[in-house]
């Protein structure tokens, strides 16, 4: 029964996605490409949320509730995932730049939030914009190290990518896979032959991308997977927190799913938890694990929301200092007048 509300429910967005499509070619006349665009990802968005409210219902919002994380270190570890490719990219810049000075920290947060809170490389622009500020750096010096940046990491994370998948293949979610796979076969194909092309792209037209030392952009793709790897152990950790003696193995395919969905241009935190809520190996579990997956979204969207907020120009404008009056100047005036 399950199995065939699941199938109705995906036709259902998919006969959604669809109608939406015909839609803004309809529309692109008058909307425009960045007008379309807009209405695509605001569908894309409500298709998913559609979907996740749909599956929290059949789990029960009273079971969720109840099963809500109350250890305090399930949301110091959220803060820490959040400052960690910050610091990450904060420690790289260095490595991938010739500029005299560094960014302060400050455009660093701002430039993650707007990437996670906004859409995905939306941040990038920004980024551009205050770099070209910098003692010995035009816009297009700016430019330049923005795209190798974007390019390392990119790198970096497709290849984090093919191996949690092979990890997981080996600890033996074979079946997990083929399930997938045979749910949305042409979905897993276009995923692989993104992620694989990306990353012998990357190696084989090194030169022609960048100008970047291999030395360097070695250094950086490591620092990249590390950053990756202590995002995976704290993302562990936080779950062995609610359901603890859960097999490495459900946590391995959980992992690639997560990694999977920051790819999403919109919603990413919310294509995980309902990816995440259809997998296999979960039992009698749902409730607790859609109570760790929406409290860990929830988190990280306030966190997110209050470094915006801390980091805009109203919040860290210094206050114009008000002029002194002097009466001598106002009597030259009164006289020249």
């Amino acid at each position: 029964m399950a199995y065939s509300n699941r199938i109705q429910m995906e036709g259902f967005l998919k006969a959604s996605a669809s109608h939406c499509v015909q839609f803004a070619r309809a529309c692109s006349p008058f909307l425009g490409r960045k007008g379309v665009s807009s209405f695509l990802r605001a569908g894309l968005l409500f298709g998913i949320i559609a979907y996740l409210i749909f599956k929290l219902s059949s789990i029960g919002w009273v079971n969720i509730a109840q099963s809500l994380p109350s250890s305090p270190f399930f949301y110091i570890l959220s803060v820490i995932f959040v400052f960690l490719p910050i610091l990450t990219e904060r420690i790289i810049f260095p490595l991938v730049s010739q500029a005299k000075s560094t960014p302060s920290i400050k455009i660093f947060i701002r430039k993650h939030v707007i990437n996670k809170a906004v859409m995905n490389y939306a941040g990038e622009g920004y980024f551009v914009q205050q770099l070209s500020s910098l003692p010995g750096l035009d816009l297009r010096g700016a430019a330049i190290i923005v795209k190798n940046l974007a390019l390392l990491r990119t790198f970096s994370a497709n290849l984090w990518v093919v191996v949690l998948v092979l990890a997981a293949l080996i600890f033996g979610n074979f079946d997990a896979f083929y399930k997938i796979a045979s749910v949305s076969p042409l979905l897993v194909i276009a995923l692989t032959a993104i992620t694989l092309g990306f990353c012998l792209g990357s190696v084989v037209f090194f030169r022609k991308l960048t100008r970047l030392k291999f030395g360097t952009a070695g250094k950086i793709s490591a620092l990249y997977l590390l950053r990756s790897i202590l995002a995976a152990g704290i993302l562990i950790a936080q779950w062995n927190m609610v359901l603890p003696g859960t097999s490495l193995a459900v946590w391995g395919l959980f992992l690639v799913v997560f990694f999977i969905a920051k790819k999403s241009p919109v919603g990413g935190d919310l294509v995980f938890v309902s990816v995440a809520l259809t997998l296999p190996g979960l039992g009698d579990n749902s409730a607790a694990i859609a109570a760790m997956l929406l409290t860990t979204a929830a988190t990280l969207q306030v966190i997110y929301s209050l470094g915006f907020v801390m980091t805009s120009d109203f919040m860290t404008r210094k206050p114009v200092p008000s002029a002194k009056f002097d009466p001598s100047k106002r009597l030259r005036l009164n006289v020249a007048t």
